[in-house]
Parts: C-alpha cells; structure tokens; sequence
C-alpha cells in the first residue's frame, strides 16, 4: 500500500520537486529572454524580420500544447 509518511517516499517526492522546480525555472528564464529578443527583433523597422518574426510567433501560439508535447517527445527520441 502506498505510505505517503515512508522515509523512502518522501525523498522521491522531495527529488521531484526539486527536479520540476528545476525545469520551471530554467524555462522561464530561457522564454524571457526568448521573448525579449523576439520582441526586440519585432520592433525594428525592417518589415522582413517584423513579417518572419510574427510568422513564428503564431506558428507557436496557434499549434496545441498537445502537439508540441508530440513533436517534442517524437522528434528528440529520433536524436
């Protein structure tokens, strides 16, 4: 039966905690400076980065989290 007071327990959901909160924080720093350069590169005058840089941004925000967790998962396993 699952013992949620067991010492062997509790590390493993210590150590998954300290691995998510790991992975949380490392991706939002690479998103913000992702979205920092991104934004700076929309702000330019030129009308060819604004247009590709745009393209991406709906690209990324029209695709289901869904999708990316596949093409993620399926892609990086072919590596």
């Amino acid at each position: 039966m699952f013992d949620l007071l067991n010492p062997d327990t509790l590390s493993r959901l210590w150590k998954g905690l300290y691995i998510t909160l790991e992975i949380s924080i490392v991706s939002i720093i690479i998103t913000s400076f992702g979205g920092l350069f991104l934004g700076i590169l929309m702000s330019l005058k030129n009308r060819y980065i604004y247009i590709l840089c745009r393209f991406a941004l709906e690209f990324v925000r029209v695709m289901p989290l869904l999708v990316w967790l596949f093409m993620v998962y399926f892609g990086l396993s072919r590596w």
